[in-house]
């Protein structure tokens, strides 16, 4: 069973964000367009066949309405491959290319280890590496990261687990997010925090902040422009490390997925991951798990098979 919500659609853009290398606009769109498809409504689909049916009956309505077939038909084959139901994208309106074909790699959490390595050769890759290490032990999302304040830690013991949490205040209340802290984040963390500011980025270049924050104490920049050059900066990373992973030819969503299996490899607790991923819904938790939940149970069928014998007893 499928369920398509809001939540589902939000790591949709995520994985977008995370998988190709087009403008903001452009993702934007596609996000956009899903959301016509599903008119911001939960959609409940029990077999492949329902939903193709489903997509293929929207397609048809929506491209009647407007001239939007070419970009409609390419969100569509991104949200089947962010399903991972490739099989389905054949069976949908043919010749619209995708600007990547090579998505869910499925890494493992020891492959990827060693593989981001490899960032360390390259500019500034000492840099990169820190943050694909921390991204992969703690299942975080690259823009949560780059948000990290010093002042947003807030580290305590529970049954020899480490949990942090960090928010950003927001109106009324905080936003908090809770992950898992290795010894090996812990110490990235320790490293980052040892000489900032209770204010700073920890993952941001701190040449670049010292000299926007230089600015706004002298009063040459606004509070809002300072956030604004922020953002900049924020992109500017992400834009690079986006860049660095494609040269190993990893994503940020490979090392996210290859921290959920292991967390299931080592719990078998599906709502655990779930909470650690930060999702509201199961729904996509188990799409992050599909690989590994499908090879497992062809394993288990395969065990049964040999174990009793193809011609039975």
């Amino acid at each position: 069973m499928l369920v398509v919500n809001q939540e589902l659609i939000r790591d949709f853009e995520n994985f977008l964000l995370e998988e190709i290398s087009v403008k903001y606009s452009t993702i934007k769109n596609y996000v956009s367009q899903i959301n016509n498809v599903f008119h911001y409504q939960t959609v409940v689909f029990n077999s492949d066949e329902e939903l193709l049916k489903f997509l293929n009956k929207k397609i048809v309505e929506i491209t009647k309405k407007s001239n939007v077939k070419k970009t409609l038909l390419a969100s569509v084959k991104y949200f089947l491959f962010f399903l991972d139901k490739k099989n389905l994208v054949d069976d949908l309106q043919k010749k619209i290319p995708l600007t990547s074909k090579k998505f869910f790699k499925n890494y493992s959490y020891t492959e990827l280890k060693n593989k981001i390595e490899l960032l360390k050769s390259l500019h500034n890759g000492s840099f990169y590496y820190t943050l694909a290490l921390f991204q992969l032990e703690t299942g975080l999302r690259i823009n949560d990261v780059l948000n990290i304040k010093k002042n947003y830690l807030d580290v305590s013991e529970n049954n020899n687990l480490v949990i942090n949490t960090f928010g950003k205040g927001r109106g009324v209340g905080k936003q908090y997010k809770t992950f898992i802290v290795t010894e090996t984040a812990k110490k990235i963390l320790s490293s980052l925090a040892l000489n900032a500011k209770d204010e700073d980025f920890l993952f941001l270049p701190s040449q670049f902040l010292q000299k926007i924050n230089l600015l706004l104490k002298k009063g040459e920049i606004s509070n809002l422009e300072c956030e604004r050059e922020i953002n900049k900066i924020k992109q500017t990373v992400y834009h690079n490390y986006f860049l660095a992973l494609k040269k190993i030819g990893v994503s940020s969503h490979d090392l996210r997925r290859a921290f959920a299996v292991m967390i299931y490899e080592r719990t078998k607790d599906l709502m655990l991951v779930k909470e650690l991923l930060n999702h509201n819904s199961i729904n996509t938790t188990q799409v992050y798990l599909r690989f590994y939940l499908d090879d497992k149970v062809k394993e288990e069928k395969l065990k049964i098979l040999v174990g009793g014998g193809l011609g039975g007893a």
